[in-house]
């Protein structure tokens, strides 16, 4: 088989849920689970300035981690909905060669996914995969999911969600 035959495979799709909610106004000493993630929402429904630059500062640094670790971001996509952030990245290596020998996509969201969008997730990314294929020329390529939720029940800061995905990039 030809290197540019070889087939792609997708090792993992993280899916990165930041579950927020409302603890009184005093939040941050509200939380008996010692937690510093704050909820983006008001109970009014308005925004929480700094919550919501706390979340995006999680995801800029999030996307550092991915660089320290060699990866290179191919498709962002951006809900305008929601703070709903879509990734799709390759090893740095593999992206200059346009060899991709497997693609991880990385969603990080304020919100879980609907029952009707969980229901489509294995034939969009199956068909996404394919499109973004690298070269053309390789045959179908193979994934599986990963899935990795950060909330109050898993971590308690955005620092501790940010050490525990870099180890678990280390391993890939």
């Amino acid at each position: 088989m030809a290197p540019y035959e070889k087939m792609i495979k997708i090792i993992g799709r993280w899916t990165i849920t930041v579950e927020l909610e409302y603890l009184g106004d005093d939040y941050p000493i509200a939380a008996s689970s010692g937690s510093t993630i704050k909820p983006l929402m008001l109970p009014d429904g308005s925004e929480d300035t700094l919550a919501v630059e706390e979340y995006e500062d999680f995801v800029i640094n999030l996307l550092g981690v991915f660089d320290r670790r060699d990866f290179e971001v191919i498709e962002e996509r951006e809900r305008p909905y929601s703070h709903s952030y879509y990734y799709d990245l390759v090893k740095k290596d593999q992206f200059n060669k346009k060899d991709y020998k497997y693609i991880l996509y990385i969603r990080v969201s304020d919100h879980e996914l609907g029952p009707e969008r969980k229901q489509n997730q294995r034939k969009w990314f199956s068909d996404h995969s394919e499109a973004q294929k690298t070269p053309k020329s390789k045959s179908k390529q193979r994934w599986k999911l990963k899935r990795l939720t950060v909330n109050k029940d898993a971590y308690y800061s955005y620092d501790e969600a940010l050490d525990d995905i870099e180890d678990r990039l280390i391993s890939m």
